[in-house]
């Protein structure tokens, strides 16, 4: 169905008695197939040495390619953890996987690589009030694009300048910043422990998921994927993941649309 937001965390219970012993999940956006720990990397250009040891991305970031490192694989790109060498940051590399001979299978891929980017970078710019009352809130008012939305630190670009692939591996990347776990895990995990949401923390979710909502409205986009894995929690703030179900309002979007991604269950009514 298209590309998903993909987030793994390693779950535990800690000598202090936290539930999540070991944040590793990335960022990353890949299909509804992802799988965590299935090690296709071999399908990857960029394998790096056979020890595991780290490779280097655009020149400005190293990828780890130990085991502990892949964090989520789907049938276009794996997510790996990896690192910016001036700043020392850790942050998610999504690697696009080789797209075959297919001109088809790699004009589709580019295109949902450069939606993917432009999508992010809108989400990420100043709220500005819209035309339309209707899709905007005082709320807002108080509420920065980075506290709701995911992250993108960085991206390939071609010899032009523009979002594609690097011009010195010939592989596409998306650089975003490290999540700790999904809503969907987190919700999982009480479920596992018998375990229920406060009153308290049920309030702060939905109404942390009505503001997300309404920030891609006053934005101009609708969202037709909205669920668990596509909410994820960021250093105490949970954000918006996912831009592949976010389409532009007044915009007609045909199903066969490979760029779009959504899941039967949890697409919004219009779209159902």
């Amino acid at each position: 169905q298209g590309s998903r937001l993909f987030k793994v965390a390693k779950l535990g219970s800690s000598s202090s008695g936290k539930w999540w012993e070991e944040s590793v999940v990335m960022g990353c956006i890949n299909s509804a197939e992802d799988k965590p720990g299935t090690n296709s990397d071999a399908s990857l250009k960029k394998d790096g040495p056979p020890n595991g040891g780290p490779v280097s991305v655009m020149s400005k970031y190293v990828m780890f390619m130990e085991k502990s490192d892949h964090m989520g694989e789907g049938t276009s790109s794996i997510c790996r953890k990896g690192q910016d060498i001036k700043s020392k940051e850790f942050v998610a590399i999504k690697v696009y996987k080789e797209q075959g001979k297919s001109s088809k299978t790699k004009s589709v891929t580019l295109m949902k690589f450069k939606r993917q980017i432009q999508v992010l970078q809108e989400l990420q710019e100043p709220f500005k009030k819209p035309a339309d009352p209707k899709l905007w809130h005082e709320t807002l008012n108080t509420v920065k694009p980075s506290e709701v939305f995911m992250r993108l630190i960085d991206y390939s670009k071609d010899a032009k300048g523009e979002p594609g692939p690097d011009p010195h591996d010939n592989t596409m990347y998306v650089v975003t910043e490290l999540a700790q776990y999904s809503l969907k895990d987190y919700l999982a995990t009480l479920r596992e422990k018998k375990n229920t949401l406060s009153p308290e923390k049920m309030k702060r979710f939905c109404k942390t998921i009505l503001v997300a909502m309404a920030s891609l409205h006053a934005k101009g986009f609708v969202h037709i994927d909205m669920k668990p894995e596509n909410m994820m929690m960021f250093s105490g703030k949970l954000k918006v993941i996912d831009v592949d179900g976010c389409v532009k309002m007044n915009t007609k979007v045909n199903i066969q649309d490979s760029s779009i991604s959504f899941s039967p269950c949890y697409c919004s009514p219009e779209w159902a």
